[in-house]
């Protein structure tokens, strides 16, 4: 396909491609939801760059502001289906700098997969069983990366350690 034709385009021809395909229904549907998550986050982002430059792709006339789209950078973003990959929009030209509301600057997971590692947390789980069911939504290496990238928990977690290495008396 032509690097002309917008991501949301492209994952759109994914899902045709898909519902042509002569594989079993349950698993087509089952790819379709997975891949209808990519759709709505990167319509989202595609739509948040056409308001804030004014006009659509490759629109001419009247600008609202300065500035063009100027390609798309890849992103992985985790979430509690597992991990998007989306394509970014860039700007160039503009006075001031395209941050997406969606993903915002530097978002690399949601506040939902956040929210269930805090609450295996609170529920008693061991750092173990969380890096588990992580593993299983994100993939194996994905798992003790997140933990530790807590400051919350990795807080806790040493003032465990400390405590352990300390004699009673």
């Amino acid at each position: 396909m032509s690097k002309r034709v917008s991501p949301s385009e492209r994952i759109r021809a994914t899902i045709d491609e898909l519902f042509c395909s002569q594989r079993d229904l349950g698993q087509v549907l089952e790819e379709v939801a997975i891949i209808g998550v990519r759709l709505i986050m990167q319509s989202a982002i595609e739509a948040e760059l056409t308001e804030f430059l004014g006009r659509d792709r490759y629109a001419r006339g009247e600008r609202a502001r300065e500035g063009h789209r100027n390609g798309y950078q890849p992103v992985t973003v985790k979430t509690t289906a597992g991990p998007v990959t989306l394509e970014r929009p860039k700007s160039r030209g503009t006075d001031e700098v395209f941050a997406s509301r969606l993903l915002g600057k530097g978002v690399t997971r949601t506040n939902a997969l956040e929210s269930l590692v805090i609450a295996g947390f609170v529920r008693g789980l061991s750092m173990r069983d969380v890096e588990a069911t992580l593993a299983e939504a994100l993939g194996p290496d994905a798992a003790l990366y997140e933990v530790d990238r807590q400051p919350h928990l990795r807080g806790d977690q040493g003032r465990l350690r400390r405590l352990a290495g300390t004699r009673s008396v």
